[in-house]
């Protein structure tokens, strides 16, 4: 009987707009259940967050390519005379990647303006000397040379002389594997043909 008039005072109670909310024990009981109501659902939110994460990385991986492994063998550098204004370097760039890429730039303090230049034939045994401005590619699983009387590096303004067993840095900036640093020591020994050429 003492429950039943309880109940039915509760009853009242909340008909007539007091608090039913429960009291004591009942309380407790209550907010435990929605305390874990909420971890749950923040479980739930933690787990779905981690797969959409996941399935985004293995997207990526997938859809990435295999980017250019670059590898820069026999580089050196020469100039024309000592004094001269003027230097070119040289070198074999390999790439041991899944897809072609492209050396755009050359940088180095040794010089004021450093270009990628090659040769052209204009007739009448004359070859000059262009820059390419479009940059050179290196082909996957290949190799380019950037040899005398072909593609090379080319230094112009130079702020030092390059002498006999110097060493200088270039920094060779490529289109998908970025910047690769390297050492470039001065050979003028290799001595070219330049007979017939002439620079823009």
């Amino acid at each position: 009987m003492r429950r039943r008039a309880v109940c039915v005072a509760g009853l009242r109670c909340a008909r007539l707009g007091r608090s039913n909310l429960p009291t004591g024990a009942g309380a407790r009981i209550e907010s435990g259940r929605a305390s874990r109501t909420l971890h749950g659902y923040q479980f739930k939110g933690v787990m779905m967050l981690t797969k959409i994460l996941s399935a985004g990385a293995l997207a990526l991986t997938v859809a990435s390519p295999a980017w250019a492994e670059i590898v820069v063998t026999d580089a050196y550098a020469r100039s024309t005379m000592p004094g001269a204004p003027t230097g070119a370097a040289f070198m074999v760039i390999g790439n041991t990647g899944e897809t072609d890429d492209r050396l755009v730039e050359v940088l180095s303090d040794v010089a004021e303006r450093v270009e990628l230049h090659t040769h052209r034939a204009e007739g009448d045994g004359v070859v000059r000397m262009v820059h390419v401005e479009e940059g050179i590619v290196i082909p996957a699983g290949g190799q380019h040379a950037l040899q005398r009387g072909g593609d090379h590096v080319m230094m112009m303004g130079l702020t030092r002389d390059l002498k006999q067993g110097d060493t200088f840095a270039l920094t060779l900036v490529f289109e998908n594997a970025g910047e690769r640093k390297i050492e470039v020591p001065v050979d003028l020994k290799r001595v070219a043909d330049h007979s017939g050429m002439a620079h823009d």
